[in-house]
């Protein structure tokens, strides 16, 4: 699987000869990463932002995260961690909203002096920090993990979605480069017109660990059963294997279509397997 230290970005926006460098290690590289949430809360967003950080820091780049904080912490964040000026969220004091740059936070940026800045979340203090880098010609790569313009319509102001697309888009042209984590992610930006040139950055963990954490559902659903039963089951049970949840939809009124050859034992088979693998994680909860 590829980590997502060998994702290789080009700039979006045309910079004067000179500013970017033919080549850079890892090694040169000083990160300065800003969080909307960073460790407060766990979610798959932060799980990705601390395992590339972990991985940058061990391969020798310098990094520095700016997020808000909180008292108790869900998790230990993986390089220094500077608290950015924010307030809570009403009835969500778990969360915290960030409201910019403020004295102190530009002056560890002056001494820091980054040649990179990530922006993880479209918040206040993201908006300022590229502001910052801009006028100082640093380079920012912005990673969208969210779809914030979608929240409204959960509360009945789906008439404010288009606006915030618009307020997005100017926000992330203003990046260098933009990367998602997956595919999905990636074509809503592309169909906004945020931008065509969206880089895929991936989650970077190995088997071992998709096994330990999982995190692939896989819908298997057909209406043909008797043309791809087999490859179909196999399908699920090597979903199985590495420890991922298949979800088979029932398929009505096709069970005498079964095809005699061979896919009933394919049937069997991958639910002796299904049921293994149940059995097998209610153990290891227990």
């Amino acid at each position: 699987m590829q980590h997502p230290g060998s994702l290789a970005l080009a700039p979006r926006q045309k910079r004067p000869a000179g500013l970017w460098p033919a080549a850079m290690d890892v090694t040169d590289l000083r990160i300065a990463l800003f969080s909307g949430n960073y460790n407060m809360t766990l979610d798959g967003a932060n799980k990705a932002l601390n395992r590339l950080a972990e991985y940058l820091i061990r391969r020798g780049a310098a990094l520095r995260v700016y997020s808000p904080t909180i008292d108790t912490p869900a998790f230990e964040p993986q390089g220094d961690l500077v608290s950015l000026p924010s307030v809570p969220i009403p009835g969500r004091s778990e969360y915290r909203v960030p409201l910019g740059l403020d004295a102190d936070t530009r002056d560890d940026l002056a001494v820091f002096a980054p040649n990179m800045v990530h922006i993880a979340s479209p918040d206040f203090s993201a908006r300022a920090a590229v502001k910052w880098a801009r006028g100082r010609d640093i380079p920012v790569l912005a990673s969208v993990h969210t779809r914030f313009e979608t929240y409204p319509r959960y509360y009945g102001l789906a008439f404010l979605e288009p606006l915030i697309e618009s307020m997005l888009r100017r926000f992330y042209r203003r990046c260098d480069a933009i990367v998602a984590p997956s595919e999905s992610m990636a074509q809503p930006l592309r169909a906004q017109r945020t931008s065509y040139d969206v880089g895929i950055a991936t989650r970077g963990i190995d088997r071992e660990q998709l096994k330990s954490e999982p995190s692939l559902v896989s819908v298997i659903n057909t209406n043909s059963p008797l043309r791809v039963d087999g490859p179909m089951l196999q399908g699920m049970m090597e979903m199985v294997r590495h420890g991922q949840p298949p979800v088979g939809t029932p398929v009505t009124l096709s069970g005498a279509r079964w095809s005699p050859r061979g896919g009933t034992r394919v049937l069997l088979r991958g639910i002796d397997h299904l049921w293994a693998f149940l059995v097998g994680r209610a153990v290891c909860r227990s």
